[in-house]
């Protein structure tokens, strides 16, 4: 009984230390799934953080285009108020003219 009793222990010992390999196994394996995913994660936030700033530069350049094209086209307008009253004087002087000749 003794011998029996010594061999279910030496059995139960190796049964505890192949059950400790495994768990140690398998929280190895958790602990690379636990960096994978936060490795994931933050690539993720990465990329999102980048597209944010894309579309962040993208919108500032946008803005300052826009500027610009009204920039151009208020000088363009003032031009053409301008060239408008010189050609309404420059016709007058000829109406003057041609009354007076």
């Amino acid at each position: 009984a003794k011998r029996k009793e010594a061999q279910l222990k030496k059995l139960d010992a190796g049964r505890i230390a192949k059950l400790q390999e495994q768990l140690a196994e398998v929280t190895k394996t958790l602990a690379e799934h636990i960096k994978d995913e936060d490795r994931e994660v933050h690539v993720s936030d990465a990329r999102q953080k980048s597209a944010k700033l894309d579309s962040q530069g993208k919108m500032e350049s946008l803005t300052t285009a826009v500027q610009l094209l009204k920039s151009v086209l208020a000088a363009t307008q003032h031009e053409l108020v301008q060239q408008r009253s010189t050609n309404a004087n420059v016709l007058d002087q000829k109406i003057g003219q041609g009354l007076a000749s």
